[in-house]
């Protein structure tokens, strides 16, 4: 066993041992090394920090930072030996950084991967080792993707995963098939976020081609109140597979706007399944067809959203899901309800189904999907008071003829 005794030297914002070459172990390319080391006062507690070296190095840089050194203080080093990569996965399993206690990470040198919840693995790819301020680094891609690049640091301290932008890893759990990651934007960020990771179906990791659809069924969810011809809110409450059902559609979304897509499609289905639950069949979803013009979201289509049926009577939908505007989104909802009430598309729409459309529901929901709770209001449209409300707000202009006869009226009086 090694016991020189070096003194801590200034080393940028810290301390560091200057190891000289004679005690590094012979190597030809530039390696990682773990340094066991202690502090001369107390020689019986030992501290593990690594390194790298060069072949024509002259000395070791062992960074101290992790051990809040003084200048001149001496510590005995009282073993070197060079790290090999299957070394981090035991590293990682006997200090596991808080809130993944659940996951165990494997190696073979090669290639390493992180079991979640004895479910299944993750993949680390494109790995990289290092070293910093005395701590050994293990930089990969989960699952491959670049946006779920992580930086593991072990060692000294406590061990963390980290995404880009320094977002610390507060869990990862694994849902069926998926693995569902929860981070904070920085360290002592409150707010928990979380991102699908990978669905790893038929074992092939990554991600699969989305279908841009949802659906929700009345049994997956309570309601505390039925849906009415009265203005008010019903509060929803999803069972975990509905609202885990929800969150993967939202997040599988490529880009911003394909996410609002997807939101307004969520909205649909929610309404939907509420309106069933509350004693309506809807019959029809976007009544107005076009062989030219094919969406790829539901929300996205023509017409009104939904027409549902109830003792008879015939009712449209028009639902919206924007966060945190609701006034806005009920009154967007009802605007297009009385441009319907007076329009053409209420025309066609009666003619095929013969019979009369006697009202017409706005709704707007609110839900964040790791709530297991959401609350949809709605607003009753009556859409005969809602056409006369539409043509005093919207009053026919005067004809050219009644126009010209005003003009010529105004020169004789002049």
């Amino acid at each position: 066993m090694i016991r020189t005794s070096l003194p801590a030297v200034r080393y940028g914002f810290s301390c560091c041992l200057c190891v000289p070459l004679r005690m590094i172990p012979p190597h030809s390319e530039p390696g990682l090394f773990e340094f066991r080391i202690a502090r001369a006062t107390d020689p019986s507690q030992g501290h593990t920090l690594y390194a790298s070296h060069a072949p024509h190095a002259s000395r070791c840089y062992v960074n101290l930072f992790c051990l809040d050194p003084k200048h001149g203080e001496r510590f005995l080093v009282q073993s070197i030996t060079e790290f090999v990569p299957e070394e981090f996965a035991r590293i990682y399993n006997q200090q596991k950084p808080a809130g993944l206690e659940n996951t165990q990470m494997f190696s073979d040198g090669r290639a390493f991967k992180i079991r979640v919840d004895d479910d299944h693995e993750v993949a680390l790819e494109d790995w990289s080792l290092e070293t910093y301020q005395g701590r050994i680094i293990l930089h990969g891609k989960l699952g491959g993707r670049m946006a779920n690049s992580v930086t593991i640091s072990a060692g000294p301290n406590e061990s963390m995963i980290k995404l880009p932008g320094r977002r610390p890893i507060a869990s990862m759990t694994s849902h069926g098939s998926d693995t569902v990651v929860a981070y904070r934007r920085w360290s002592q960020d409150p707010r928990i976020r979380l991102r699908l990771l990978e669905n790893s179906e038929g074992g092939k990791p990554g991600r699969q081609t989305w279908d841009h659809q949802v659906r929700f069924e009345p049994s997956e969810m309570r309601i505390d109140k039925l849906i009415g011809i009265e203005t008010g809110a019903i509060r929803i409450t999803f069972a975990e597979e509905a609202r885990y059902r929800a969150w993967k559609y939202w997040a599988s979304a490529t880009s911003h706007n394909e996410r609002k897509g997807h939101q307004g499609d969520i909205g649909e289905a929610v309404a939907c399944a509420a309106l069933e639950k509350s004693g309506y069949r809807v019959v029809e979803r976007h009544m107005v067809k076009s062989e030219r013009f094919r969406p790829r979201h539901q929300c996205r289509a023509l017409g009104r959203d939904m027409l549902a049926v109830k003792e008879g009577q015939y009712y449209v939908a028009e639902v919206k899901h924007w966060k945190e505007y609701k006034e806005l989104a009920l009154k967007a909802a009802e605007t297009e309800l009385l441009k319907f009430a007076d329009g053409p598309e209420r025309d066609e729409l009666e003619e095929r189904l013969q019979a009369k459309i006697k009202g017409a529901i706005a709704a707007q929901l609110e839900w964040s999907y790791q709530s297991a709770e959401a609350v949809l209001h709605w607003k009753y449209v009556d859409l005969n008071a809602g056409k006369q409300r539409h043509r005093l707000s919207c009053p026919e202009p005067p004809s050219m003829i009644r126009f010209s006869s005003f003009r010529a009226s105004s020169r004789l009086l002049s």
